[in-house]
């Protein structure tokens, strides 16, 4: 007589619930028959407005107290080289769902992220997927699985945003490099640093402040990152480094201009960031700063910053050089200004 294993029982449980909270959000879940199922249990499929969309997420579910780490609060999933790669590769991006019948809880993790960001860490070779019960999943916050997999769809259209900085009016450059700048698949790519690189020679003020910010923060990572010494961490930050290295003095000058009423102190300050940028290039920019801070023509404020990140925006060292004197006269009305009126 046919059987019906308790071990299948409980998996469906997980199912069930996972396509309750797909249904309740008006979207379609799709089996993997089991004889065909080699990783993948399920697809979602996204619908938007009884519209579907074509946004589809491979899942695999891991369901019943084996799974679940009490101590850590954890789903763990001891999984071996082989799967991982197959994830990681698979044409459609990869959640895992785990689901604890007994308590009703289920959480989520992509495993595109979750590699990357073992791998980042140096946590290598991954041999076990943790994910705390607060990554949980429910009917109320499954947009976020949405908008995880509206990333990863919206991504094949990068090399569409990267034509149009190359070729499009001022509008279309400024809204296309703003996608690829902010995109978390392609803000640390080499070809938006390259595409920031080109697009220097734009005049468009909105436009160049995105630029500075994202060489800055190319080349700025080696002191805010959390892994520097990490080997892709360390190719961005190096190739950062070459292109900004390549600056001309007009060019350093027009990102001098854009930050005259800019802060410098903290991660998102774009005056911190230009400063990044001239540590690259330390040979041709101080030149340039020097005839900036002396040129009583140029803005006050254009001039302290000049002045400012001459002396590498240190502080002390603008104290000492004050306390010495050890600066040309030309100099005099900004060092006067700033430790005798007022702080930079």
């Amino acid at each position: 007589m046919p059987k019906w294993k308790t071990s299948k029982q409980t998996e469906n449980k997980g199912i069930i619930k996972l396509k309750e909270i797909v249904n309740e959000n008006n979207c379609i879940y799709r089996d993997v028959p089991g004889e065909t199922d080699t990783g993948i249990d399920g697809f979602i499929e996204f619908v938007d407005s009884e519209n579907v969309t074509g946004q589809i997420v491979a899942v695999q579910v891991k369901t019943g107290q084996s799974y679940f780490n009490k101590t850590t609060d954890e789903f763990e999933l001891d999984i071996d080289e082989d799967k991982l790669n197959y994830w990681k590769n698979y044409m459609l991006p990869v959640i895992i769902f785990f689901y604890l019948p007994s308590i009703k809880l289920g959480a989520w993790i992509p495993i595109k992220e979750f590699i990357e960001h073992e791998e980042y860490h140096g946590r290598v070779p991954i041999t076990k997927i943790k994910v705390s019960v607060k990554r949980e999943l429910n009917c109320n916050n499954f947009p976020d699985v949405r908008e995880y997999t509206k990333m990863n769809f919206d991504y094949k259209f990068s090399l569409t945003w990267l034509d149009k900085c190359l070729d499009g009016d001022e509008k279309d450059i400024l809204d296309n490099f703003l996608i690829l700048s902010n995109h978390p698949y392609s803000r640390d790519n080499k070809v938006t640093l390259f595409i920031a690189r080109h697009l220097v020679r734009h005049n468009s003020e909105k436009l160049l402040k995105e630029v500075l910010w994202l060489l800055g923060y190319g080349a700025g990572r080696s002191r805010w990152s959390w892994n520097p010494n990490n080997s892709n961490e360390r190719d961005i930050i190096d190739y950062a480094c070459e292109i900004c290295s390549s600056l001309n003095q007009d060019e350093l000058y027009k990102l001098l201009c854009i930050i005259d009423d800019e802060g410098f102190h903290g991660p998102m300050a774009l005056g911190e960031r230009y400063l990044d940028v001239v540590s690259c290039c330390v040979d041709t920019a101080l030149p340039m700063l020097y005839r900036v801070a002396e040129n009583k023509t140029e803005p006050l404020q254009r001039r302290l910053n000049a002045l400012y990140v001459y002396y590498g925006c240190d502080d002390e060292a603008l104290e000492e050089a004050f306390d010495e004197k050890s600066y040309d006269n030309s100099l005099d009305d900004l060092f006067e200004f700033i430790f005798k009126k007022e702080d930079i």
